[in-house]
Formats: structure tokens, C-alpha cells, sequence
């Protein structure tokens, strides 16, 4: 159960996240030079606490490399760069629709890479987590069901926005298992957390070279958003959940990531005083209940 709690705060960190994020972005900021500045931001910092381990890190197995790859080229880096050009594309209801796929992608993942199996009861449960998670969100997807059907095609643009935003929920549901796999071979938290950051860093340096070059010259102020968000959600938040990831299955930990829109939603009604619906707090829950059901009665 502590591993599942573990999990359960990394969300709520992430969710912090978004209170800063989402600012920068509409104050103009380009999605690359906020992913790039975020993950540089995490590799100066956790430098210090992976020195001991510089000779483990350095003499990485081809196997083990890889997973360092999908983790953070992947799950870090082109996951929110894919994302965000996904929002800028097509209908936003839609992308975050699409985002719910995550758990689909992390259970599969989970069959076929660690060969955890799926048992009927946690299917069961695993659906009513991704149904509290759309009911979490339904103030941002109910434009779309409430929309007129229409015979037109949607256009060029936005069905590549809706190509992203599947590739990232693949990224993300992907590096669930690969995560476990590199801590069920010995990594620790610190070392999984810089491998991931610095693959990310590394995968934004193509993107920056498509920006002006003053896009990377911001004001203190923004640097300093950047990195409070960089400590809250990379630093904090991913070490929960690289800690309750090592002792708990990976589908498990994909069931217990669903809370984060229901702390995102919450966060939102505490601190922008935003409505909260009946059906979001129904939908919230219903993920908290389902996913400490799976992990009491090991699913």
C-alpha cells in the first residue's frame, strides 16, 4: 500500500505542475524552451546525488541503455513536446480525450514487456479508474460531446494534433514499464530520475533548432517558475513515484496515475477558484477507490 501512496503524491506534485506551466505557456513562452530549460534545470541538480554512481551510469549494458532511452527521450521528453503540439492543433476537448489512453498504452505495455498478467477483477477495476479519470475531466471534454455531429472532415492540422496526442500517451503508457524494469534491475530512484531527464534534455536540442534565437532569453521571473515547477514535479514528484513504482506492479502504478487529473481539478477549485461539478468529484472516487482496491486485494 505504501508504494501506492507513493504514486498518489507524485500526482498531486504533478498536478502543482500545471498551476505554473500552463501560465508560461499562455505568457508566450514556446513548449520546446520550457522542456528544454526544465530538464536542463534537473540534470545540474541531481549531478551531486549520481556522482557515486558515475561509474555504474557510465558503463551502461546496450539492454539497459535503451530503457534509459525510452524513459526519457520518450516518456520525458518527446511525451510533452507531442503533447503540446497536439493542443495547438487540433480541438483541445478532443487531445484531452485522447490523453485518457495513457492507461491503455501502460497496461499493455505491462502484459508485454514485464509479463504481469490481467486478471478479470483488474480489468474490472482498471475500468471504472478510466472512466472516473474522463468523468475527472469532463468540464474540458463535455465541449466536444456536446458538439453538433457535423459531416465535415476535420481538417489536415487537426488530425495530426489528435496523431500527437496518441504518440504521447504511448510515450508516457510505454515508459511505465521500462521505468520498472530498470528499478527491478538495481537503478535507484536518483539514478532512473537522471537518466530520464537527461534523455529528455538531450531529445529537445533538435526542436531548439527551429526557434529564434530569442526564445531562449526570458526574465528572472519566468526563470524562476521554471524552476519551482522543474523541483515540484521532476525532482519531488518523480521521486515518489520512481519510489512507489519499485514496489509495486507497473499496471498497478498505471491505475494509481489516474489521480492526477482529479488533484489537478482540485488545485484548480482551491487556488483559481474554479467550479467543481458533482461528476468530478463522483469521478475522483471512484479512481481513489478503485486503485486502492486493486492494490488491497493484489490485482
Amino acid at each position: 500500500m505504501k508504494g501506492l501512496l507513493f504514486v498518489v503524491a507524485a500526482c498531486f506534485f504533478w498536478a502543482l505542475d500545471t498551476l505554473i506551466r500552463y501560465p508560461l505557456l499562455r505568457g508566450g513562452i514556446h513548449p520546446v524552451t520550457i522542456v528544454f530549460y526544465e530538464h536542463l534545470f534537473l540534470c545540474l541538480c541531481l549531478i551531486p546525488f549520481v556522482l557515486k554512481s558515475w561509474k555504474k551510469i557510465w558503463s551502461l549494458s546496450l539492454g539497459h541503455m535503451v530503457y534509459f532511452i525510452i524513459i526519457g527521450a520518450c516518456g520525458s521528453g518527446l511525451a510533452n513536446i507531442f503533447f503540446t503540439m497536439a493542443l495547438s492543433l487540433g480541438n483541445p476537448s478532443a487531445i484531452m480525450l485522447l490523453q485518457k489512453l495513457q492507461i491503455v498504452f501502460s497496461v499493455i505495455s505491462a502484459r508485454i514487456i514485464l509479463g504481469e498478467p490481467l486478471k478479470r477483477n483488474f480489468l474490472f477495476w482498471c475500468s471504472l479508474v478510466f472512466a472516473g479519470s474522463i468523468m475527472t475531466s469532463y468540464p474540458d471534454i463535455r465541449p466536444l460531446l456536446e458538439k453538433a455531429p457535423s459531416s465535415s472532415l476535420p481538417s489536415v492540422s487537426a488530425i495530426l494534433g489528435y496523431g500527437y496526442a496518441t504518440l504521447a500517451a504511448m510515450c508516457w503508457g510505454i515508459a511505465v514499464s521500462f521505468g520498472k524494469k530498470l528499478a527491478l534491475c538495481g537503478y535507484r530512484e536518483r539514478e532512473i530520475m537522471f537518466g530520464r531527464f537527461f534523455w529528455g534534455f538531450m531529445v529537445s536540442l533538435p526542436f531548439l533548432t527551429s526557434l529564434p534565437t530569442n526564445s531562449f532569453v526570458l526574465d528572472r521571473e519566468s526563470y524562476f517558475k521554471l524552476a519551482l515547477m522543474a523541483a515540484l514535479a521532476g525532482l519531488v514528484g518523480m521521486y515518489f513515484y520512481y519510489r512507489g513504482l519499485r514496489v509495486i506492479k507497473a499496471r498497478v502504478c498505471a491505475v494509481a496515475e489516474q489521480s492526477f487529473p482529479f488533484f489537478a481539478v482540485g488545485l484548480s477549485w482551491v487556488v483559481l477558484d474554479k467550479g467543481l461539478e458533482s461528476i468530478q468529484v463522483l469521478g475522483g472516487l471512484m479512481i481513489v477507490g478503485a486503485s486502492f482496491v486493486v492494490q488491497w486485494k493484489r490485482y
